[in-house]
């Protein structure tokens, strides 16, 4: 009897001092050459990499990590003991390790964890959109951006249209190029002496994301050229505002976007911006009246909605 009690006082006191030195455990499956980098950067921040020699760690993920052909980096799944799941695309072994390692914080340093999801297709992998939008932003190599805009560029002006934007990350930067077609047809003109419009724009852009809070602030400037064709119009009583033409320039935009994601590629995009235009060339149309010139409006204010994809 006194041989039981001493060895049930024993191994009461061992097992907590057992289960305090078991360091976190990450446990990484996948190709050995995406793997292997990932273990010798966790070993020497006292990750263990191996669940075998400490079973009963209370710090424990499991980590898979999936190359994909043709992409820049891969992707990383991971699972805590709790049952939460997170995917996202990472670019490096040092940015996977930062990852697994913040998933193996002590619970007093973290938010409590969410209620284990239910399995099938409802079980989607993590969606916090701060998360989202930080892997977005350090891990994406470029993005395409699709947008329905209105502006104006005073008076009567209303002009509707879309854009489309392709930008490659350079460091912090996304630079690349904007395509904008638009149209005023002058509904506010209510004497409809002054032709509908139509313009081409075509931009050198560079772009800041910046991840804050869950969603993505962009600050963006663009310079390129821009073309505007005016129609003439109708003369009922015999005047006209503006007659038609065609006028070539300079165009330089100043533009600030916020986005929040959607899911890993999609991201719903605001955007205000402002721009003003050099006029280079202009002809006005041999049908105008006798003493008009075509002019191009030189300042635009515009606001728009837009869907981006991030691969």
């Amino acid at each position: 009897m006194t041989a039981v009690t001493i060895g049930l006082v024993c191994t009461l006191a061992l097992a907590p001092a057992s289960a305090a030195v078991c360091p976190p455990t990450a446990t990484l499956d996948g190709p050995a050459h995406l793997v292997e980098p990932v273990r010798a950067i966790l070993r020497t921040h006292d990750v263990s990499t191996d669940a075998r020699t400490c079973a009963g760690a209370s710090l424990r993920v499991q980590a898979s990590l999936i190359g994909e052909p043709g992409a820049r980096g891969y992707v990383l799944r991971i699972e805590d003991r709790f049952g939460r799941k997170s995917e996202r695309h990472v670019a490096d072994a040092e940015t996977t390790a930062s990852l697994i390692e913040s998933w193996l914080a002590p619970e007093t340093e973290r938010l409590p964890p969410p209620a284990p999801r239910a399995s099938g297709a409802s079980a989607q992998l993590d969606d916090e959109p701060e998360r989202l939008a930080q892997d977005r932003d350090t891990a994406s190599g470029w993005r395409l951006t699709g947008a329905v805009e209105i502006g104006s560029s005073g008076a009567d002006s209303l002009w509707y249209g879309g854009a489309v934007t392709a930008c490659a990350s350079i460091g912090a930067l996304c630079a690349g190029a904007r395509l904008r077609i638009a149209r005023d047809d002058n509904f506010l003109d209510l004497d409809h002496d002054s032709g509908s419009e139509s313009s081409v724009e075509l931009l050198a852009l560079a772009a800041l994301p910046l991840a804050v809070g869950g969603v993505t602030l962009t600050p963006a400037l663009g310079f390129g050229v821009g073309r505007i064709h005016a129609n003439d119009p109708n003369l009922s009583d015999g005047e006209a505002d503006m007659p038609g033409g065609d006028d070539v320039g300079l165009r330089l935009e100043a533009a600030a976007s916020i986005g929040r994601p959607l899911n890993r590629h999609l991201m719903f995009v605001g955007e205000l911006g402002a721009s003003h235009a050099w006029s280079i060339v202009s002809r006005t149309s041999p049908a105008a009246l006798l003493g008009m010139r075509m002019t191009a409006p030189s300042n635009y204010v515009r606001a728009a909605v837009a869907l981006q994809y991030t691969p």
